[in-house]
């Protein structure tokens, strides 16, 4: 029974928005800082909030935002956070406070904080109830509670903006929503639902659903009260007559989603993008991609594989949603998407709460795969990376002395983690590790540092705006060492911005993780005039993800989601990295030449590589209790998925 097919009398009514001067300065520092002070700017105090701003004032405010926007539009969202600090906390009169905040909110979620984030949205919905903006950042609040894995604060939210709007359409577009959330929560969640929303018009709503959930998992003396909690109230609607309707069949109705483990179709793997919207042309051309992928698979092992489409409309809450019924009623063993950062994140909350594996090949924030760890991203394979680099500098280089350079965060430490086991793997050695701060603009003393180390090999697992600092400073101080690092440097910002003293730096192809035969296939099959230019790199990567998948179903005999997960997880650790000679490192890799990106010149070291496999064939291998570190380190440290 869906909630949209009832007419519902109004339970009682809305209190009236406060009319508020502006923020409450300790709340916003102490949301910005982590926390949140329970204050507020309507109550007394020793101090009061100016409701006017004077003519300096007003344009000292008018600048903060402006530059607020800008650094907003750029991405620089730690910056962002700050810059909405001040003008709030300063400039609480400021009439465009609410549309800083919305900023603060997108910052925050963008850096994946998404309990901040959330925070931020409290805030804004209490001190901003009567902004324009207050709806959009509700729901806002809805799909960052879903990409945080919090269903039930989802539905809370979904019920207070429903309580909130008398908006017609946005009443039936939270309804829609909440039919699709609600069965996914378990009873005591229900349970606290309901209690928790006595004045809300929802009220009997989330009774009906509670009541069809006791009874679907034999707890009918809960019913029994629920039902007779709600008649006791004097309400008289249709949910409690469905409810009631339910008590005395004893069982929920025929159909009733019931929490469990689905059958799953080994041969079918689900695909989100948007298909309409906005963003229809670029999520139609990432299916074609996938689908080009699936036929060219079966043709070659006569296999057959079948794709299932969901439109996300590059929305998170509907990606969730769409995600949900991929999991459960369709039964995929495997989900490709979602295109965008924002609906993949919800999408990968879903898919680890069902335990079916998310392949992301083109969603931009990296930090995705910390979701879960049946969550993969083709985009981001540090573990491949790590070895790439370390081969090609030990056993075609023939280096043996590293240090290594690296941002002093949990990413930058797993980075250096996997690096230096790779390269001890292959004979050589960091001699030295310094770590700088992701905000460091003067690299001298960690460049003497390493000086003093006389490296052979830099490695400086950075990002391009870092490197684009970092990459003069070692150039100006002479540190006289090769230098490597990601993939992440196939960018032509990085060669721009840094003219000739990345000179000979070198990194791995951003396709390095793929055979090259599979983007030739793409590249000679792909109807490039159906598309603009801008599609064919997201379809090759959604071709290269799905084609890794159902390889690796096909080549591991997997026939379940679990088993899938691990068998991704060996390949992504690239435990089975080619090593045939020098030639195919050279495709992998890459080098700055003349102010260009090109490919790594390997045929040049082909001797020095029959060299180094003519005298591991006279070592002993490196099977016993000695090498269990490596071992033990890639489970620890595994791919960046």
């Amino acid at each position: 029974m869906r909630r949209a097919e009832m007419n519902r009398r109004t339970r009682s009514g809305r209190r009236p928005a406060q009319q508020l001067a502006g923020v409450c300065a300790i709340c916003l520092v102490a949301v910005m800082a982590g926390g949140l002070a329970g204050c507020s700017t309507t109550g007394g105090g020793a101090e009061t909030t100016a409701t006017t701003l004077g003519a300096e004032q007003r344009v000292e405010a008018d600048r903060l935002f402006d530059e607020l926007r800008r650094q907003y539009s750029l991405h620089e969202d730690h910056r962002s956070l700050e810059l909405a600090n001040e003008l709030l906390n300063g400039y609480p009169a400021y009439d465009r406070n609410d549309a800083a905040l919305q900023m603060a909110i997108g910052s925050a979620q963008r850096l994946g904080s998404f309990d901040r984030a959330l925070r931020l949205v409290d805030l804004f919905t209490r001190e901003f109830s009567d902004s324009p903006l207050v709806v959009e950042v509700r729901q806002e609040g809805v799909a960052l509670a879903i990409a945080a894995g919090d269903t039930a604060d989802a539905v809370q939210r979904l019920v207070s903006l429903y309580d909130y709007s008398d908006d017609t359409a946005i009443r039936a577009q939270v309804g829609g929503e909440l039919d699709g959330l609600v069965p996914s929560i378990d009873t005591d969640m229900r349970q606290d639902l309901f209690a928790a929303n006595p004045r809300s018009e929802l009220w009997t709503y989330l009774g009906y659903h509670y009541v069809a959930a006791a009874l679907a998992t034999g707890r009918p003396t809960e019913a029994e009260t629920a039902v007779a909690t709600m008649r006791s109230s004097g309400v008289d609607d249709p949910w409690l007559d469905a409810a009631t309707e339910l008590l005395v069949a004893g069982k929920p109705p025929p159909g009733y989603l019931v929490i469990g483990e689905p059958t799953v179709a080994a041969d079918l793997l689900g695909v989100l993008c948007p298909t309409t919207g906005r963003f229809a042309l670029l999520g139609n051309a990432f299916y074609d991609g996938a689908q080009l992928a699936t036929e060219r698979v079966n043709g070659k092992y006569g296999t057959q594989f079948r794709l299932q489409v969901e439109d996300t409309g590059a929305d998170p809450v509907v990606a969730a949603l769409a995600a949900r019924h991929l999991c459960e009623a369709a039964g995929c063993i495997a989900l490709i998407g979602a295109l965008m950062s924002a609906p993949t994140a919800s999408v990968a909350v879903v898919a680890e709460a069902c335990g079916v594996p998310l392949i992301s090949p083109t969603a931009t924030n990296d930090r995705i795969w910390e979701l879960g760890a049946g969550i993969f991203q083709t985009n981001q394979t540090e573990v491949f990376e790590a070895r790439l680099l370390a081969q090609l500098t030990c056993a075609v280089l023939l280096k043996r002395k590293f240090v290594v350079i690296y941002p002093r965060t949990a990413e930058g430490e797993r980075k250096l983690a996997v690096f230096t086991a790779a390269v001890q793997e292959l004979g050589g050695e960091v001699i030295a590790a310094v770590a700088f701060s992701p905000e460091t603009t003067d690299f001298s003393e960690q460049i003497e540092t390493l000086k003093r180390a006389q490296p052979e090999v830099v490695y400086v697992p950075a990002s391009v705006d870092q490197m684009i600092l970092l990459g003069p400073q070692l150039d100006f101080y002479r540190a006289g060492a090769l230098i490597i690092g990601p993939s992440a440097w196939n960018a032509p910002k990085l060669v721009e911005q840094t003219g000739a003293v990345m000179e000979g730096a070198v990194f791995p192809s951003d396709q390095a993780f793929f055979p090259t035969e599979w983007t030739t296939d793409f590249n000679d099959h792909w109807q490039q005039a159906q598309y603009p230019a801008e599609a064919a790199p997201l379809a090759l990567r959604a071709y290269q993800a799905t084609r890794f998948v159902l390889d690796t179903i096909v080549q591991h005999g997997v026939t379940g989601r679990r088993q899938l997960a691990d068998a991704l997880r060996v390949r992504f650790s690239s435990r089975e990295i080619e090593t045939e000679g020098p030639e195919s490192l050279g495709r992998t890799a890459r080098i700055i030449h003349a102010g260009e990106v090109v490919p790594f010149p390997a045929y040049l070291y082909t001797e020095a590589w029959q060299y180094t496999e003519a005298a591991a064939d006279t070592l002993p291998r490196p099977d016993t209790d000695e090498s269990a570190g490596a071992d033990e380190l890639d489970g620890d440290h595994e791919s960046r998925r």
